[in-house]
């Protein structure tokens, strides 16, 4: 398994799924070894340029797919200049335990 950034809008996995990347306030990353962590999105507090933050810090995180809602024009940009994968989920999945679940059955 690769490592997942899922937006989140609590650090628990029954919360929500944030309908925005960069402006969440949570990233639940699932580790390749199958367990998973939350960190607070730096780019939620930025006052500009949020979705740049956040993109490069799950970057940072040498993260490979980020799964969320919606990814603004930055988050677009970015990812076609690197080899992040941007993720929409179904319309029918809205928590994070779910989309961990999808990716654990895949």
């Amino acid at each position: 398994m690769k490592r997942i950034a899922i937006a989140s809008e609590a650090n628990n996995i029954n919360a929500n799924l944030a309908y925005q990347a960069g402006r969440c306030p949570w990233f639940c990353i699932l580790h390749p070894d199958g367990n998973i962590s939350f960190v607070e999105n730096p780019g939620s507090a930025a006052p500009a340029a949020f979705g740049l933050h956040a993109f490069r810090f799950l970057e940072s995180q040498n993260t490979n797919a980020i799964v969320a809602r919606f990814f603004g024009p930055r988050f677009q940009k970015l990812s076609r200049e690197t080899s992040i994968n941007l993720i929409v989920p179904p319309p029918h999945m809205h928590k994070i335990k779910d989309i961990i679940e999808s990716f654990n059955n895949s």
